[in-house]
């Protein structure tokens, strides 16, 4: 009991460090970029979406109004959540707004020093080593992620990913008790669908209570989100959790979907293309994530899974993609050389404002290739899983 209280101050002085490190950074990188808003606030700009979504729903106005009372909405930025997830960030709207800023930017910088004590339980030996050793470890992994561009993009957004993703995790990679393993999945599916690629998975690999619980609970809050609003709640699952254009242009340069990529070259006008290819990918993808569950690798199950959701999914911006750092930093953690490369490799591609997520619609023929490396890159770990933690 000794020596798990101390692991457990070890690794909060991990958090506490790299979270120091990593708010000095964000902190000055907002205030020179010209983020802080005039109020005090930030802008960020989905988080504003989030927000003004719940007061125009609060309001009498309705949830998908395409309006927003603060004027930060745009055709390019519209609520396009279930209800469920108004229901969980209503609270955050009754904050004002530089509160829930910086209150939203804090909790979701928090997110990714859990991330890198969740990754550094998958090292070898993590827990036999000197404490000054896994405190550097804890700060240099946290940093790790914070400075690639699927984080950094998702906090200068306020993106709610971040969140989905370590819930998910959490629960998919084993680490929460059996018994309500699965439930996490489904009420984070029903603030944002992308979760529900885990369905499948639990099903390929004989979870049969971690299938029930997701589904139940996927139910059980898609209900609530339609006792709550109920004709919103119509609304949106009978037309607009179809209609993709809502969220984004299908084509442009910055999504990073497989249906992306087809868009992009010609190729998207044939739908059934897309759903063979994708299911195709799956098929193996859930394979491969089997293979790791039945070997005791839950965690690179889990993030096998989770790479295969910015393949699937219409559309998979830059915030969505943090499933790749986070299999770069298994990678380098498995402390085996070839895998340690290719993780290294794979964490500098995504690297802070790396040219590979491109914001640019034109280039020369050499460039657009290159921008599809980021697409391609889900896919691949997707059809050939992640490395085995022992040789």
């Amino acid at each position: 009991m000794a020596g798990d209280w101390s692991r457990a101050r070890l690794l909060a002085a991990s958090v506490a460090l790299g979270l120091a490190l990593v708010s000095g950074y964000y902190f000055l990188a907002a205030v020179v970029g010209g983020s802080p808003a005039a109020d005090g606030g930030l802008r960020l700009a989905d988080f504003d979406v989030y927000r003004a979504a719940v007061q125009s729903w609060l309001d009498g106005r309705g949830l998908y109004t395409g309006v927003a009372p603060s004027g930060v909405w745009t055709s390019e930025l519209q609520f396009t959540y279930p209800p469920f997830a108004a229901i969980v960030l209503a609270p955050l709207a009754w904050l004002p707004a530089p509160v829930a800023d910086w209150l939203w930017f804090l909790l979701s910088l928090a997110v990714y020093p859990v991330l890198a004590i969740l990754l550094l339980r998958q090292a070898p030996g993590a827990r036999q080593g000197p404490r000054l050793t896994s405190l550097l470890a804890g700060a240099l992994v946290s940093l790790g992620l914070l400075l690639t561009q699927p984080v950094s993009h998702g906090l200068f957004v306020g993106q709610i990913s971040g969140f989905i993703i370590v819930v998910a995790l959490l629960d998919a990679a084993g680490i929460v008790p059996q018994r309500w393993r699965g439930f996490l999945v489904g009420l984070v599916a029903a603030v944002k669908l992308i979760p529900l690629v885990f369905v499948p998975y639990f099903l390929v690999t004989r979870q049969w209570r971690a299938a029930r619980n997701s589904l139940i609970g996927f139910g059980a809050a898609t209900l609530l989100g339609f006792a709550v609003l109920p004709q919103e709640s119509v609304r949106y699952w009978t037309a607009l959790v179809f209609d993709s254009s809502r969220v984004g242009e299908v084509a442009v340069s910055r999504n990073k979907s497989l249906l992306g990529l087809l868009h992009r070259w010609g190729l998207g006008g044939e739908s059934w293309l897309w759903v063979a290819l994708v299911a195709a990918i799956a098929l193996v993808a859930f394979w491969r994530a089997s293979r790791h569950y039945a070997r005791g690798e839950e965690f690179a199950a889990a993030l096998v899974v989770g790479t295969l959701s910015i393949v699937v999914s219409p559309i998979s911006w830059p915030h969505h993609q943090v499933w790749i750092p986070l299999a770069a930093m298994y990678l380098m953690l498995l402390r085996r050389r070839w895998p340690a490369v290719a993780g290294a490799l794979l964490l500098a591609g995504y690297w802070f404002y790396t040219p590979l997520i491109s914001w640019a619609e034109t280039g020369p023929l050499w460039l657009r290739l290159a921008w599809e490396i980021p697409t391609l890159v889900p896919v691949t770990i997707a059809l050939l899983g992640l490395a085995r933690r022992q040789p």
